[in-house]
């Protein structure tokens, strides 16, 4: 949610918030302002959050609000149910989880979420559409955006989205979620040159991966087909399930099964 504030003279801005008002959580922005604007999240569904406005001016005269209460909504994916079997802080690996979630079967409506380490959802984004794959990739990138890719819904387009869930980029189009031509799947990663590789099929007596890189505004820069790999037509083609690209060594890594 969105804190909005004004203070008569700049000051700086902070908001602490928590489900007590000790205020166990704070965002906080740089420079003096006089109109101040905080995005908060972070907070568990279903529950009754106290937020408290934290201003000072360049004197150091502090400035407070009174102790305001918002309480969060449900989730739109009701059925989703975690416990936590095992709690051990000291072996937990400070921050987040990002994860896919599919809202079905294995091909349905998908979701992505960020975990606590309560195993409480504390971030979600959800794709329109009824065909996408439960192997679609979510990764954080540099920039704090969340990028979302390969297997989202036909006729969508792999996202990067900032934490207000607003898309800042789009992907290529994805044709067909499901096993069949220029479908998307697995993977979809932003690599340090700024470009996007991908996964998707092709084929030729079956179907075979095809590996891409393309820049930002989607020019293709260079391609791979497994098809043009394999030694013979009786080899199995193999199935991809992960890409990875190492720009140092100008090499790129393809993980795959055979069935």
């Amino acid at each position: 949610t969105w804190v909005r504030w004004a203070t008569r003279v700049p000051a700086t801005s902070r908001v602490g918030f928590g489900e007590t008002e000790d205020y166990e959580f704070f965002v906080d922005e740089d420079g003096l302002d006089l109109e101040h604007e905080l995005l908060v999240f972070g907070m568990r569904p279903e529950r009754a959050y106290h937020l408290q406005v934290l201003s000072e001016t360049e004197d150091g005269e502090q400035l407070f609000s009174d102790d305001l209460v918002y309480e969060t909504g449900a989730l739109p994916f009701p059925t989703l149910q975690t416990e936590v079997t095992c709690h051990q802080s000291k072996y937990i690996y400070p921050g987040w989880t990002l994860a896919n979630l599919s809202l079905g079967e294995d091909i349905d409506q998908v979701a992505v979420v960020m975990f606590d380490d309560e195993g409480e959802v504390v971030w979600y984004y959800t794709f329109p559409g009824e065909d996408a794959r439960a192997d679609i990739e979510a990764t954080l990138v540099d920039n704090g955006n969340v990028l979302m890719g390969g297997a989202v819904a036909s006729n969508l387009r792999p996202v990067e989205v900032d934490m207000t869930g607003t898309i800042q980029w789009a992907g290529p189009e994805q044709t067909d979620s499901e096993l069949a031509i220029g479908g998307m799947h697995h993977t979809f990663k932003k690599l340090p040159n700024g470009n996007y590789v991908t996964m998707f099929f092709d084929f030729h007596a079956g179907l075979v991966d095809v590996i891409e890189e393309f820049t930002p505004d989607l020019t293709e820069v260079w391609t791979w087909n497994t098809f043009d790999y394999l030694p013979d037509p009786e080899t199995p083609y193999p199935q991809g399930n992960d890409v990875q690209v190492d720009l140092d060594d100008d090499a790129v890594y393809y993980n795959a099964h055979v069935e």
